[in-house]
C-alpha cells in the first residue's frame, strides 16, 4: 500500500519543520512523525486503513512509517508538524491506538512557537524546538492509548520490501515477499496487512495497475504487451483487475487519467464500489 516513500528535507540539525497546506497529498509514508491539525474548513484524512472526516480543530498523530494522505476541502487549511523520530526520542516503535487525538493540546500555539524558533535561529533554538516537541509527545503518550509496534514492522525492512516490489512488480509473488522478509507465509500475511493496511495481493495489483496506466498512455502500445509487462498472466485477468481498480476498461481509459489509489487508499475506503483482488 505504499504509495511512495517520501524523504523529508530539513533546514536545521534538529530535523523538524512546520508546513501549512490546503492541497491534496498523494498517499505516502516517511520515516518521520507527523502531527497535522485542521485550522479551518474540513478534510478527508486517511491514516493506515482508517478514514477520518476531519473538521476544524481536529488533530492527528501519524507515527513513523505509517501510510497516509490528506484531501482538504477548498476552504480548508492544514497545519503540519514534521519531525524526525530522534527529535523526541520517544516515538520509536510506538503507534497510537487511534490516530485522531482525543484532547486539545493547543497545537497551533505550539507550532507558532516552533516556527518562531526555526525562523529566528537564536542561541540554542534547536534545543528549544526539541524540548517543545518532546514535551508535546510526552503529553500525547501520557493521555492517548498506544502500543508498541512489532519489531518486524520497524526500521527500513518493510520499506525495502516495498521498494523491491516497485522494481520487480512484474514477477514478484507473495511467496517471494515472505522469503525476502524471512517470515512464514502466515505471519508475513498478517504483518504486511498491519504495516501496509491492505493485503499483499491488493497492494501489488495496485502497483501493477499504476504501471499499466502509464504504459497505456504511450502511443501505439498493445494492451496484451502491457498486461504481460505488468505481471498479469492473462488478458482476461488484466482487464478484470484494471477495471476494478480504475473504473475503466484498458481501451476506455481517458488519456489524462491519473491513477491515485496505490495502497491503503482503496476504493472501498473512498466509498465507491470498485474493490478488487483475491484475498491473499
Amino acid at each position: 500500500m505504499l504509495a511512495k516513500r517520501k524523504i523529508i528535507h530539513y533546514s536545521s540539525n534538529i530535523r523538524a519543520k512546520v508546513v501549512f497546506s490546503n492541497f491534496d497529498t498523494d498517499p505516502h509514508w516517511h520515516d518521520d512523525c507527523e502531527i497535522l491539525t485542521v485550522l479551518s474548513g474540513s478534510a478527508t484524512v486517511l491514516i493506515g486503513d482508517d478514514k477520518f472526516d476531519a473538521m476544524e480543530g481536529d488533530t492527528f498523530f501519524v507515527c513513523s512509517k505509517v501510510p497516509h494522505s490528506i484531501r482538504p476541502d477548498a476552504d480548508s487549511k492544514i497545519n503540519v508538524l514534521l519531525f524526525d523520530d530522534s527529535a523526541a526520542e520517544l516515538t520509536h516503535g510506538k503507534k497510537l491506538s487511534n490516530a485522531k487525538l482525543s484532547k486539545n493540546y493547543d497545537i497551533p500555539t505550539l507550532l507558532e512557537s516552533i516556527c518562531s524558533e526555526l525562523d529566528g535561529k537564536e542561541l540554542y533554538f534547536e534545543s528549544a524546538v526539541k524540548s517543545a516537541i518532546t514535551s508535546l509527545v510526552v503529553n500525547i503518550l501520557r493521555n492517548e492509548p498506544h502500543e508498541q509496534c512489532d519489531e518486524v514492522l520497524e526500521g527500513a525492512t518493510f520499506g525495502k520490501l516495498l521498494q523491491k516490489i516497485d522494481n520487480c512488480y512484474d514477477f514478484f509473488t507473495f511467496d517471494d515477499a515472505a522469503e525476502y522478509m524471512s517470515l512464514s507465509p502466515v505471519y508475513f500475511s498478517s504483518a504486511f496487512h498491519k504495516f501496509v493496511g491492505t493485503t499483499f495481493s491488493k497492494y501489488i495489483n495496485g502497483v501493477r495497475v499504476e504501471k499499466a496506466v502509464e504504459l497505456l498512455k504511450k502511443p501505439g502500445v498493445k494492451i496484451t504487451d502491457v498486461a504481460m509487462n505488468c505481471g498479469f498472466d492473462t488478458i482476461r485477468n488484466f482487464n478484470y483487475v484494471f477495471r476494478k481498480y480504475t473504473g475503466f476498461a484498458p481501451k476506455q481509459m481517458p488519456s489524462d487519467y491519473r491513477y491515485e489509489n496505490r495502497y491503503f487508499v482503496s476504493h472501498e475506503i473512498l466509498d465507491t464500489n470498485n474493490v478488487a483482488s483475491p484475498p491473499r
